[in-house]
């Protein structure tokens, strides 16, 4: 409101400072050098370089002439009336009618169609004199016709002007109120669209799980660099990390950081990926509890005598400790498939017991048969024949050959005491089942010379 107080102030101002002088501009005492001789009078119209130019009203001594100007001459459309009732009208040029025009008396045309340099042009009889001369006309006009026919050209003039910045003040007041209503409307409407954004949810932002997000995640995140990112994910391997805080403070992030993180991120234990025991690599083996390299390596060549059916099964054949396998049982699965024919493992693997080979004759067989199960000779069992056996590493079987070089084992319970697997009972009832030890086949002694001379006579 005060805005539009202080626009119509100075539009105010602007008239009454301008209006007068505008007036004073438009009314002024002229001596124009016309072609039939120079002229003195008033004029009002539009002016260019202080002469007459464009349309105005110029009034002499005896007539007054009302039409265009150009550089202070009678050039267009215009109209000139004396004051014994002559007129003319038509198309001037250099002060005369030049083109089609009229000339008439108290109402009565004279002569009425085309003028050249202000001569009537009949088509019948040629060109003919006009009915007055322009010089003729000014020199018997009368001197008191200015001022008592014609309006005083002051004031009317100076009305319509003023009328017409009044009309120009109002047309700016009403657009100036036709503005401050729009940009009032605009400003509610906007308003309005304010209120209904702010009111609506806005959307939030996506958190990532700092133990499941990948590299390109994790550099996203405010203070993360591209080593710090990789040493998360090698750390979170190792093991996951419990809170965001954690995450934080195992990376040593800055405080400020740290702040802008936990707005970003949470921090959830990965959900485990389940293996099919029967199916799975070394090396997914080797990630179960309890389970080492070797024992993972060991578990694939069972495995393909007779698949495994369950984790007891698996932890019972592997040797592996009932506490490691309630957490194993939640890690593994069983894909259902046919009945596997069991496949008998080559012989290096579980080797038959040798038969004794007596150096005088043939071998002679044994008494009794083994059992259908193979099992294996403490005494003459490869490395990696020891190294099959539940609780058996590759150190302990290398230890196994050791010590047997030196005196064989007189049992499996020799062979376990001297192993210290007594301290692990799982182990030894298992080796058990699977192992036996009987002293290895001696050596044949080479024969002596003497054997195929002769007789031996005992002297």
């Amino acid at each position: 409101m005060k805005k539009r107080c202080a626009l119509l102030c100075l539009l105010v101002i602007l008239i009454l400072a301008f209006a007068p002088a505008a007036m004073g501009t438009m009314v002024r005492e002229l001596m124009l050098p016309l072609s039939f001789g120079t002229v003195t009078g008033t004029y009002t119209g539009e002016m260019k370089d202080d002469l007459p130019h464009g349309y105005g009203i110029f009034i002499a001594e005896g007539w007054y002439y009302a039409g265009m100007f150009e550089a202070g001459h009678f050039c267009g459309e215009g109209l000139l009336v004396r004051e014994d009732g002559g007129e003319e009208s038509g198309v001037y040029d250099n002060d005369v009618l030049n083109g089609y025009g009229t000339i008439s008396k108290d109402g009565k045309v004279l002569q009425e169609g085309i003028f050249l340099a202000g001569v009537y042009m009949d088509t019948t009889t040629g060109p003919e004199e006009p009915a007055a001369n322009m010089t003729t006309a000014v020199a018997a006009a009368s001197p008191s016709y200015a001022n008592s026919a014609q309006p005083e050209p002051e004031g009317l003039s100076g009305g319509v002007i003023f009328f017409l910045i009044l009309l120009m003040v109002g047309g700016t007041a009403a657009a100036v109120f036709g503005l401050t209503r729009m940009s009032r409307l605009l400003a509610r409407e906007e308003a309005a669209a304010s209120r209904q954004a702010a009111a609506a949810p806005k959307p939030q932002p996506r958190k990532i799980n700092l133990n499941t997000a990948s590299e390109q995640e994790l550099i996203a995140l405010p203070g993360v660099s591209e080593i710090t990112a990789k040493r998360a994910i090698v750390t979170r391997a190792q093991r996951a990390f419990a809170s965001v805080q954690d995450f934080n403070q195992r990376l040593g992030l800055t405080p400020h950081c740290a702040a802008q993180i936990e707005k970003q991120a949470f921090a959830e234990p990965a959900a485990p990926q389940k293996i099919e025991l029967n199916t799975a690599t070394e090396q997914a083996l080797s990630s179960l509890p309890g389970v080492s390299a070797a024992m993972a390596e060991r578990a694939i060549r069972m495995r393909r005598q007779r698949a495994f059916v369950s984790a007891q099964d698996f932890s019972q054949r592997l040797g592996i400790l009932p506490y490691y396998t309630q957490r194993i049982e939640k890690l593994i699965y069983f894909k259902p498939s046919a009945p596997q024919q069991t496949v008998p493992l080559p012989l290096q693997d579980f080797p038959t017991r040798v038969p004794h080979v007596s150096p005088q004759g043939p071998p002679t067989q044994p008494s009794a048969p083994r059992p259908a199960q193979q099992m294996i000779n403490l005494n003459t069992a490869t490395e990696q024949e020891l190294d099959t056996l539940p609780g058996i590493g590759v150190v302990l079987a290398k230890r196994a050959i050791e010590m047997r070089a030196q005196s064989p084992f007189a049992s499996v319970q020799d062979f376990n005491q001297r192993l210290g697997l007594v301290l692990v009972p799982h182990f030894a009832v298992q080796i058990e089942k699977l192992a036996f030890a009987e002293p290895a086949a001696p050596q044949p002694q080479p024969q002596s010379p003497w054997a195929s001379t002769g007789r031996v006579v005992d002297i």
